[in-house]
């Protein structure tokens, strides 16, 4: 039994780190979450957009977004967004201020950082709507080199090491070790995200987090994500877990883990990556499906508007396919958690909101009851914040739910 030490809830709950207004996350400085000046447009007609700009206005207490950066940004799209706007507007902003960054590295090291963090998050906004089809894909890979170096120049001075999990070639990934732990063994977990995830932004939705709490965080560009899918041509694969298997492989190696507190989160997609995972590796701990998928193939046939339906297309094709889209929905089929729920043995915790209008919060009930171990499940009510998809428009909402779960699961 390992003793909780200063990790213990009641110092996590204690901490403030859910006030809305006390979030400061960002690498090296304080993030600058305060309401923008002018009020921002929202797209209430166009609901993927809006969900977009939610999700980026979600970022901006852990430094990934100013709201009146974005609210210009917003004014000069217009009441009309489309795909070709948006990716301007959000990379003249992310090439902007990437270029202050690299002018404040000498005199401001602290202010470079944090600019560094918000230009990659929002070069990563761009890259979002350049599809990932014919010479475009190109542009779009273009744009996710220019994430990965502001995300560079964010995290430079900092303890977050970009590594490599070994399996068959390599999957990328980061490292970011827990504060306060010296040389002691710490838990840690493997981070997978979701259909458009990559490890830059996961670091924003919880890897800094986890790693304040006590937690050392592997975020993975598993199958299908981020540079592993750009770089290295990896498509998505329905038997995760054997992409789990070497990244728990790789913390069991790293120095200071304690192999046997080791966890897993997965986030949208990564929620049936986790669960698949869960139900074939048992050297888990615990387990976190953030945002539940049941069945991979009943999501990429939906969509609850024309924009989401084309996103799923085009990204659906390129991550299960290689751009093939029959080969993808082929392939998507055999994404679905009903042969291998009741598999899973270790403790299991799904977070879903009411009103996620991705992935309906059915197919996080029908996870819930197909499974055996030790279980539990949080539904963030409909109309309160954190109810949207994978709480993008609340991320502590996920937060105050799954760190004290995980920790004492991992430190207990």
């Amino acid at each position: 039994m390992h003793r909780r030490s200063t990790l213990d809830r009641r110092h996590f709950l204690a901490s403030g780190a859910l006030a809305a207004g006390a979030l400061a996350m960002a690498t090296a400085a304080p993030a600058r979450a305060e309401p923008a000046s002018v009020p921002i447009q929202r797209w209430l007609d166009r609901p993927f957009f809006d969900f977009q700009l939610r999700r980026l206005l979600g970022e901006a207490p852990m430094g990934g977004a100013n709201p009146d950066e974005v609210s210009a940004a917003v004014q000069a799209i217009g009441p009309s967004p489309n795909a070709e706007a948006w990716v301007r507007e959000f990379a003249a902003l992310g090439h902007g201020l990437a270029d202050r960054a690299r002018e404040l590295t000498v005199i401001d090291p602290l202010a470079a950082r944090s600019t560094a963090l918000r230009a990659a998050n929002y070069l990563r906004a761009a890259e979002f709507f350049i599809p990932p089809l014919g010479s475009a894909l190109d542009t779009k890979i273009a744009m996710y080199r220019q994430v990965r170096e502001s995300f560079a120049m964010a995290t430079q001075g900092s303890r977050v090491e970009r590594v490599q999990v070994p399996e068959n070639t390599v999957l990328d990934a980061y490292y970011v070790p827990p504060e306060g732990v010296g040389t002691q063994d710490h838990p840690a977990v493997v981070f997978f995200g979701g259909l458009d995830s990559i490890g830059e932004e996961l670091y924003l939705w919880a890897g800094k987090e986890l790693a304040r709490q006590g937690i050392g965080v592997l975020l993975v560009d598993g199958p299908g994500n981020g540079a592993s899918l750009r770089f290295r041509d990896i498509l998505s694969r329905y038997d995760y877990e054997v992409a789990t298997k070497a990244a728990v492989d790789y913390l069991e190696q790293r120095p200071g883990v304690d192999p046997d507190r080791i966890g897993l989160i997965g986030i949208s997609l990564g929620g049936y990556y986790a669960a698949r995972s869960a139900a074939f590796e048992r050297r888990l701990r615990a387990t976190v499906v953030w945002g539940a998928i049941w069945d991979e193939s009943e999501i990429l046939s939906s969509g609850s508007d024309l924009e989401s339906k084309l996103f799923l297309a085009q990204y659906g094709a390129w991550v299960f396919g290689g751009g093939n889209p029959a080969t993808a929905f082929l392939d998507a089929r055999r994404f679905t958690m009903a042969p291998a729920a009741h598999l899973i043995r270790n403790p299991i915790l799904i977070v879903h909101g009411a009103d996620d209008a991705l992935v309906p919060v059915e197919q996080a009930h029908k996870l819930h009851d197909a499974i055996q171990a030790p279980k539990a499940l949080h539904i963030v009510p409909s109309g309160q914040p954190g109810s949207a998809h994978c709480q993008a428009d609340y991320i502590p909402a996920a937060w105050e739910v799954m760190i004290p779960w995980l920790l004492d699961q991992l430190t207990a």
